[in-house]
């Protein structure tokens, strides 16, 4: 039976490293066959989650520039993903999903199933992870 490897912080790393890189490699490659990048899909979840919040709000949510998240909403709105809506206040507009935002969103996270049970099974091969830690595969 295998000995358990420590689970100090650093060697764990180590050896989630080339999987995670894996993992990203093609959580990438799949967001950017739905036609958006990841800091998109990114902003698109988070307007999801929020759906109604102003620009500044997500700006100071993505840690961001107002100006700068201005520029990405309107790339979003241009992409037809998000849209503005106008609130009860009529001061302020707020943000939300078109349903083409929502179909990019849902194709994501059908699609993003796959690279995820692929790594798993990458990282099965060289950790193996037990309720006392970490052993050598």
């Amino acid at each position: 039976m295998p000995s358990a490897v420590s689970a100090d912080p650093i060697s764990v790393a180590t050896r989630l490293r080339p999987v995670l890189f894996k993992l990203n490699r093609e959580l990438r490659r799949e967001i950017h066959s739905l036609g958006v990048t990841g800091g998109q899909a990114s902003l698109l979840i988070e307007i999801q989650r929020l759906p109604g919040m102003g620009v500044g709000e997500l700006a100071t949510r993505e840690r961001m520039s107002v100006p700068g998240m201005s520029k990405y909403v309107g790339r979003l709105e241009s992409a037809g993903l998000i849209r503005k809506t106008e609130l009860a206040d009529r001061r302020r507009v707020g943000i939300e999903l078109t349903e083409e935002g929502h179909r990019v969103l849902a194709s994501a996270a059908v699609g993003l199933m796959e690279p995820v049970g692929a790594v798993a099974v990458v990282s099965a091969s060289r950790v193996k992870v037990r309720k006392n830690g970490l052993v050598p595969a």
